[in-house]
């Protein structure tokens, strides 16, 4: 209906011909991006062919709790937070530089030489020296139970959500007044 009002109106700016038509398709594309751009396009999700007696139940989710929100909000926060404890220092890039540099020259010494000796001992406590690095401390071990902890308690929630979700609705009752 929409549409054919639009082609009427255009129709009458413009004339007919091909002016009109070159309008009416502009129009046409700036409203289809428009929709794409700010969301309101159907989106499919499956296609199926049921079978005369089969059933198909959709169940949507309902919309984020005040404590789902809570609990995203601090999850990722938290996550920020292990990312910054997480992210490497001057001395790990220095360490994994030098490991790095160290194994190439290993690849390229003879094997069994007195040099691939020295470079395999090298690289071995380089290993090390970057394992015992990049290990997590305390703090971040800390963080990451809290996480795994938060987690838990947002995967409750949301099945508590979706479960409420799932509950048939209510029989209405009928007053009759006399």
């Amino acid at each position: 209906m929409l549409t054919r009002l639009r082609q009427q109106f255009l129709l009458k700016i413009f004339g007919p011909g091909a002016g009109s038509f070159l309008a009416a398709s502009a129009v046409g594309w700036l409203i289809d991006n428009a929709k794409k751009a700010f969301g309101e396009n159907p989106e499919t999700l499956d296609v199926s062919r049921l079978k005369p007696g089969e059933s198909y139940l959709v169940t949507t989710r309902p919309p984020m709790s005040k404590a789902e929100r809570k609990l995203q909000l601090s999850r990722d926060k938290l996550d920020q937070a292990i990312a910054r404890q997480t992210r490497p220092n001057a001395s790990t890039r220095k360490v994994a530089t030098q490991l790095s540099k160290t194994q190439r020259k290993l690849s390229k010494a003879k094997p069994g030489s007195s040099r691939a000796q020295k470079y395999q001992a090298r690289s071995d406590a380089l290993g090390d020296k970057f394992d015992a690095l990049t290990a997590p401390n305390i703090r971040v071990r800390s963080m990451q139970s809290a996480r795994a902890e938060l987690d838990l308690k947002l995967a409750e929630a949301r099945v508590r959500s979706l479960a409420s979700a799932k509950k048939p609705p209510r029989a209405t009752t009928t007053k009759r007044f006399r």
